[in-house]
């Protein structure tokens, strides 16, 4: 699953990978705010047992929540 993160604060440790955001292969399948600037993406793999995926996003989106990140959706990635 690819995660749409918005908000939290400008720290980073700067170990991830750059890389063009296809905003708009996003907008086609979650709610995009206009002003993107703030929104990031995170590439997540998910147990594909459903109770403990649910459970996986639950303490993600928990956790997410206490850093003042807002998701917007999740996109299961055609393989």
């Amino acid at each position: 699953s690819n995660i749409q993160l918005c908000g939290g604060d400008d720290s980073g440790d700067g170990a991830g990978v750059m890389t063009q955001i296809p905003w708009e292969l996003f907008a086609s399948e979650v709610h995009m705010p206009e002003d993107r600037s703030g929104c990031a993406v995170g590439m997540l793999f998910f147990s594909k047992d459903p109770e403990e995926r649910i459970a996986a996003k639950k303490r993600l989106e928990d956790a997410l929540a206490h850093e003042r990140f807002e998701v917007l959706g999740y996109r299961i990635v055609p393989v």
